[in-house]
């Protein structure tokens, strides 16, 4: 997974209302279809979490669930979704709401809490946890963890608009810290969330009204009204080209794209075929060199020639808030959306997976992860009005 952010962005709109969580698992296979088809046959299994999940991992064997949950960190069986343990406080947590999740490497994880810093998981069944006091890390709120391509990580913290401490470190595989953009008071690192690596083993960053990059060399951009309204952009999403650009979502000025040469797009609703500016998540197709663009009300796809398409745009029953889009193993894709589940063949027909009817209340799908074996698995809120 890239990053959690559009899923946080959605518990906080979603605070209103008491939560169940779920993992879901799918299998089946996606056949052949045509046109819009709604599929009932397909096979799920629900398994309830302890506790609210904010993020999941798969381990590198494929053969560990680790669920990052308001109670603490769970690690199941990802074969069946049996539970093995719960970490919290009481067995080496340094507090049970966890933000995020990254593998490490060499068969642990690396835990972010909301208050608690960042805890480390190692193979050998003992707990690291760095803090404000014992290490550099600006502040003990995170909420995204990467792994570099040298075994370290990047870590973003600070609670955003508090005005205080947070922002962007990195830590050496040989546990020192650099790369540290503190932020200071006001400052606007201080709510830094979508973090993207690169392909020459730099990052992107962004937040609110800015994005920034650092390279291999520790050589830092920060990118603030290259173009019109850029400054009063909210960061949602960071996705690769591949080919040394990137492109931006944004919850209110559609998307953009710094070309490789450093120049900038913009898109939006006035100028593309984006069906709303308020844009939750982007999918780089490599094949084709396209872009897809999950919005709050609709998907739409961007060619290599330039020119938009939008999927069933006067289908009334085909879903329109697109919160997670993952590619399968097919060129097709699998989205995540208000009640259902869908699939995009590589022909581009659709098949919808409604949950609707399956004893069920309203359902929000917020993030999808390939099992490596064919399915894939969500979690979902099933929300209750008071």
């Amino acid at each position: 997974m890239k990053n959690n952010s559009h899923s946080k962005q959605f518990l906080s709109f979603m605070n209103r209302f008491f939560c169940v969580i779920f993992i879901i698992f799918y299998s089946g296979r996606v056949y052949p279809d045509t046109s819009i088809l709604y599929d009932q046959t397909a096979s799920w299994e629900f398994i309830p979490s302890s506790a609210q999940v904010n993020c999941f991992m798969l381990s590198a064997k494929e053969d560990i669930l680790w669920i990052g949950t308001m109670g603490g960190l769970e690690k199941r069986d990802a074969l069946t979704g049996n539970f093995l343990t719960l970490f919290t406080t009481m067995n080496g947590l340094p507090n049970n709401q966890v933000r995020s999740l990254a593998l490490d490497g060499d068969g642990g994880i690396w835990v972010g809490t909301e208050f608690g810093g960042i805890a480390h998981y190692k193979t050998n069944g003992t707990w690291e946890v760095f803090t404000t006091k014992n290490s550099d890390l600006p502040d003990n709120s995170i909420h995204e963890i990467i792994t570099d391509s040298r075994g370290g990580i990047w870590i973003a913290s600070g609670i955003c608009g508090s005005g205080g401490e947070g922002g962007l470190i990195h830590l050496n595989k040989d546990g020192t810290w650099g790369h540290k953009i503190s932020t200071g008071i006001n400052s606007i690192y201080d709510c830094t969330e979508a973090l993207l690596l690169d392909e020459e083993g730099g990052i992107w960053f962004g937040a609110k009204s800015y994005v920034g990059h650092i390279d291999l060399n520790g050589d830092l951009d920060i990118f603030e009204k290259v173009i019109d309204d850029f400054e009063s952009a909210s960061i949602s999403d960071l996705e690769s080209d591949g080919m040394g650009g990137v492109w931006v979502a944004t919850h209110s000025n559609g998307i953009y794209y710094r070309k490789p040469n450093g120049v900038w797009l913009h898109f939006d609703q006035n100028n593309s075929g984006i069906p709303y500016n308020n844009v939750w998540q982007l999918l780089y197709d490599h094949k084709n060199l396209g872009i897809w663009v999950g919005t709050l009300n609709g998907l739409a796809y961007r060619n290599s020639k330039g020119s938009w398409t939008y999927p069933h745009p006067s289908n009334a029953e085909f879903p329109k808030f697109i919160t997670s889009i993952i590619s399968d193993d097919a060129d097709g894709l699998w989205m995540g959306s208000e009640d259902y589940f869908i699939h995009r063949s590589s022909a581009g027909n659709d098949r919808l997976f409604s949950l609707k009817n399956r004893t069920l209340p309203t359902s929000s799908i917020t993030t999808l992860a390939n099992d490596g074996r064919g399915g894939f698995k969500c979690n979902f809120f099933i929300l209750y009005s008071p």
